[in-house]
């Protein structure tokens, strides 16, 4: 029963995400940290599409960045 259920929840969490870890579009980014809209400062994931600069917030739990670390960001094309 516990095989089925870590089977079952590791197809959850790959299939239902948005955007989609498989057919989601990938790019790089950089890590800047900068203030957030309560004073924090915060890892944010800078990244250019065409001419436009896009900025997510990168900060997850048990996960830690440097300032100007490389990093993936997958983006949903419907989107931009």
């Amino acid at each position: 029963l516990l095989v089925l259920y870590v089977t079952c929840f590791g197809l959850y969490l790959l299939f239902s995400r948005q955007p989609d870890f498989f057919d989601g579009e990938r790019t790089p980014a950089i890590i800047h940290f900068a203030k957030d809209s309560t004073g924090k400062e915060k890892p944010f994931a800078v990244f250019s599409l065409g001419k436009t600069a896009q900025r997510v917030d990168a900060s997850y739990l048990f996960r830690s960045y440097q300032e100007g670390e490389k990093v993936q960001v997958i983006y949903e094309t419907s989107h931009s």
